[in-house]
């Protein structure tokens, strides 16, 4: 009797854990990527009354029941639409990794709720930091300062040719294709032609009608650096003030380097120009004359062939811009195997459609050298880095997430996202894919908390791999996976626990009977 009076309480101490882990899992029904538990028991140390013989079974007395275990069930919950590109399931084997920014700690789950925080890092709703992997596409990077494609302003050929050959998107080489590049000239304003100017331009300002204190106004437009500079040039001696000095004022505009004056000095049929330094459809120049009254003047800059009428001249650049470029190549990218884009100062970049470490891209033309692309074939770096993905130049204005996990878009300027690579590379990774990971005993999991995972002996290390990829799941952006507790078999585990407690319970009571009555015996 004293045997059956543990049995019912190792009964009702087990009992109350299965209750316990029921309950926890009718409380996260609602949890993203919860995944159920399970008690499980197994019959305790049997007490030997009799052995075996050769004709008779042996008689043996249980001392109740122990717990075996509480596993993980890790099948997959259902999947829920959000809508949102930050949510992410996983359809299939395979967990996301991330990392506690603090302690440096990984974890593993399937709540695939996740943000990109002030710092461009993703994150989930505890502030642990997504891992994936970084490298570099198959690229082609101008250095082209500013933004220009300074092609041919010292060329007679109004267009070039650049020819492209990349990888496609299905491992192929891709047309090898010329595109026409219209060569990009210079705002360029004509002050005059057939003048007759000293040499060391010592002609003097009032030779070309000027007189004391009129104000020449130089304003230079440049829209793809956003800048605008004005600068006002006063003549205070006409008579005296000469060519070579009118030059300097220009070439000084802005620091320099911005606008130039650019004339002869052959002493007959001299011209004189005011050209900017950049080029492009987007840069621009103009010059006013304006008197000491401040109205416009006339008869001033009357050569052969002048832009000047009364007072006033502008020129815009001409020819095809890094956008106009991009247009051309993008609108072929699928039959080249090329995507054309820009990075943060607008230099032209040129990517292989294929990210694979695999891909090559061929450019030549002579339009490359004048957009200082380097001709010839190019191969992937090859350079890869798994970490946490951080995204440089955020916040993404556009947001995309293939079922491979491969993360695109753009910013508020255009420019595809580029991510901290982690290393010292000179450049900074332009691919981005998130990682999964499958272990050889997923149930064998250990249970942390913010529905996290982390490894232990019984799980195994993680393996990762590419989702999509044999034995990982693929990643479906705009979607969650639910809880995956089942309620109909929660509420019927509860009443058999119940039951299974109170049938515990009566043991005892039982038992205590019995021992009254032995007790009695006495009387």
């Amino acid at each position: 009797m004293i045997r059956s009076l543990f049995s019912g309480v190792a009964g009702m101490k087990n009992h109350q854990v299965r209750m316990d882990v029921i309950g926890n899992n009718i409380s996260n029904v609602n949890t993203i990527g919860f995944k159920s538990g399970r008690v499980n028991f197994q019959d305790t140390l049997y007490q030997m009354l009799k052995s075996a013989g050769a004709s008779t079974n042996p008689a043996q007395v249980g001392l109740g029941t122990s717990l075996a275990g509480i596993s993980n069930n890790m099948n997959a919950g259902g999947l829920q639409s959000t809508g949102r590109v930050l949510d992410l399931a996983i359809n299939g084997n395979g967990f996301f990794k991330v990392i506690d920014p603090v302690s440096g700690k990984e974890y593993y789950t399937r709540d695939g709720v996740f943000y990109i925080d002030q710092n461009g890092y993703v994150v989930n709703s505890s502030g642990y930091r997504l891992v994936g992997e970084l490298r570099n596409i198959t690229t082609v990077r101008s250095d082209e300062p500013c933004s220009r494609v300074q092609v041919g302003i010292d060329t007679t050929s109004p267009t070039t040719t650049l020819i492209l050959q990349g990888t496609r998107a299905d491992g192929t080489l891709g047309t090898r294709t010329n595109f026409t590049i219209d060569t990009a000239q210079k705002a360029d304003i004509n002050a005059g032609e057939s003048y007759s100017i000293a040499t060391g331009g010592t002609t003097t300002l009032d030779y070309f009608g000027f007189q004391n204190n009129d104000v020449i106004t130089v304003t230079y437009t440049n829209k793809y650096t956003g800048t605008q500079i004005s600068k006002n040039i006063t003549i205070d001696d006409a008579s005296n003030r000469d060519v070579a000095w009118l030059k300097s004022q220009f070439d000084d505009v802005g620091g320099g380097g911005i606008v130039e004056m650019v004339y002869t000095d052959t002493g007959s049929d001299d011209k004189i120009n005011f050209r900017t330094i950049d080029c492009g459809p987007k840069v621009s120049l103009s010059v006013t004359v304006k008197d000491s009254s401040g109205a416009q003047r006339d008869n001033v800059f009357t050569g052969t062939n002048t832009d000047f009428a009364s007072g006033y001249a502008a020129a815009t650049g001409t020819g095809d811009d890094v956008d106009t470029i991009i247009s051309k190549i993008n609108a072929l990218t699928s039959e080249v195997g090329v995507v054309a884009s820009k990075d943060t100062q607008n230099k032209l970049i040129l990517r292989t459609v294929d990210t694979s470490t695999d891909a090559t891209l061929e450019v030549g033309g002579d339009a490359a050298p004048y957009l200082d692309l380097l001709p010839g074939l190019h191969q992937n770096p090859g350079n890869t880095y798994t970490g946490p993905l951080q995204v440089l130049n955020r916040p993404p204005a556009t947001l995309n997430i293939s079922n491979e996990g491969v993360i695109t878009g753009t910013d508020s300027s255009g420019n595809i996202l580029e991510w901290e690579d982690g290393t010292a590379t000179i450049t900074n990774a332009d691919f981005a894919q998130i990682n999964l990971y499958t272990f050889s005993n997923q149930d064998g999991l250990q249970r942390i908390n913010k529905n996290l995972f982390a490894e232990s002996v019984s799980s195994g290390t993680a393996n990762l791999g590419k989702p999509g990829s044999a034995g990982y799941g693929a990643i479906e952006s705009g979607y969650l996976e639910m809880s995956n507790v089942d309620l109909t078999d929660e509420f019927t585990n509860m009443i058999t626990t119940q039951r299974g407690y109170q049938a515990s319970a009566r043991i005892i009571t039982v038992s205590d009977t019995m021992l009254e009555e032995l007790l009695n015996l006495k009387r």
